[in-house]
């Protein structure tokens, strides 16, 4: 009995050291996690999907996703023109001149557009991808249109006329951009259409500034954003292939067809050839156009004469070679970037009839180019080429998630 009675005492102290013991360890576990909390819903109300991302909250039904950006402000301008309403862009590095003054500067940081894309799996492993896009005036409401915004100056004295300009911006709803394909993770997207370039797209990733209002880059696209002629940021009729393998990318476009179609020369071809890894990104491009054409206002002066559709615009042709080197570093909160743009226009492979002088026998004119406006052949621009050259560099920093700060230098010179 005194023996049982010391085995229970000697249990229960065992017990009660072990509980104390666990007791002391208690403070020093880490406590399970806490569930994590339920994803907010943004489309639970308009101001949660306001407070969203267009990449955290995407409207998409089904593989099909509607998309738009919204670009509006003020801003002082030294030398300031009313912007065309088919423009879209009011602050001009540019001839306009109405003196100083304050005005609506839309697609300032960038252009506005609307559009819907979709992507639907076919198999595992293939896509269907098609996308629709159209950049417009939010001032205006009206679909950007480069060679209207110079009709309008048709007859225009320079004094009164709105900041405008050819580009490559035309039809309505596909006023950027009309396109459907293939697409594969690992052998790369196929697509036809009506397409941006490659130069087009990615210029602006290599401007530390990459806005439209604040950069020699964004504002007159002429020296990357279409290698030497805003009006090839666009192929109406193309086919464009591009992949991605491991830091390496690269792609090829290739223009078919020409003025007949709506094009703006008659054969165009660029490739694109790059790599990113550890905060590093560079591209080189290339591209060629045969009879790149450009259109411009009469202005004040006299008409095309009889005969000729009153819409009509000057037209210039030019062969074009062009090459871009582009690189950025980004490290922390701090991203450089440089650039070096050649772009080359020389004599057209085809004058149509019109000499050097002058037009012969009242000149020649193409109908329906870029979007339904005809223009008249101008004299050869390009007996002796036009070599035209840019530099570029820049910085960033992020100071906050939502605050850049850009400091960019830009220079150009050309032959004589």
């Amino acid at each position: 009995m005194n023996r049982l009675k010391t085995i229970l005492l000697a249990g229960a102290a065992i017990c009660t050291l072990g509980a104390a013991a666990q007791a002391a360890d208690l403070p020093t576990k880490k406590a399970p996690p806490a569930p994590a909390p339920a994803a907010a819903d943004c489309h639970a109300s308009f101001s949660s999907w306001l407070d969203s991302t267009a990449a955290a909250c995407p409207l998409t039904y089904m593989g099909v996703t509607v998309y738009g950006a919204l670009d509006i402000g003020v801003g002082y301008n030294t030398h300031a023109a009313p912007a065309a309403p088919t423009n879209g862009n009011s602050a001009e590095i540019s001839k306009f001149n109405g003196g100083p003054g304050w005005q609506w500067m839309p697609n300032g940081l960038g252009t506005s557009v609307v559009g819907v894309k979709m992507k639907e799996d076919v198999t595992k492993d293939w896509s269907l991808v098609a996308d629709i896009s159209a950049q417009f005036d939010p001032q205006s409401l009206e679909f950007l249109n480069g060679p209207e915004s110079a009709y309008q100056q048709n007859y225009v004295g320079l004094a009164q006329q709105q900041a405008s300009g050819d580009n490559s911006k035309a039809y309505g709803i596909a006023s950027d951009k009309a396109l459907v394909g293939v697409s594969n993770p690992v052998l790369g997207t196929l697509t036809v259409g009506r397409q941006r370039t490659f130069s087009y797209d990615l210029a602006g990733t290599y401007d530390a500034t990459g806005a439209n209002n604040f950069s020699l880059i964004g504002m007159t696209a002429t020296p990357v954003g279409a290698l030497g002629l805003t009006t090839l940021g666009r192929y109406n009729t193309s086919v464009k292939y591009f992949d991605t393998y491991g830091a390496f990318h690269g792609g090829v476009m290739y223009q078919f067809g020409g003025f007949e179609q709506g094009n703006t020369s008659n054969g165009a071809f660029e490739a694109d050839i790059g790599a990113s890894a550890n905060g590093f990104s560079f591209d080189a491009m290339y591209q060629h156009a045969k009879d790149a054409a450009s259109l411009s206002a009469f202005g004040s002066s006299a008409g095309p004469g009889a005969g000729v559709p009153g819409d009509t615009l000057k037209l210039t042709l030019a062969n074009l070679d062009g090459g871009l080197l582009m690189a950025k570093y980004n490290w922390q909160q701090f991203t450089v970037y440089g650039g070096y743009a050649y772009d080359r226009r020389s004599a057209p492979s085809d004058l149509y009839g019109v000499n050097a002088n002058g037009a012969s026998g009242g000149g020649w004119f193409i109908n329906g180019l870029n979007g339904g406006f005809p223009g008249i052949m101008q004299a050869n621009a390009y007996v002796n080429p036009d070599v035209l050259q840019t530099l570029w560099t820049g910085v960033r920093y992020s100071a906050l998630s939502n605050l850049d700060l850009d400091l960019s230098y830009s220079h150009e010179w050309q032959n004589d």
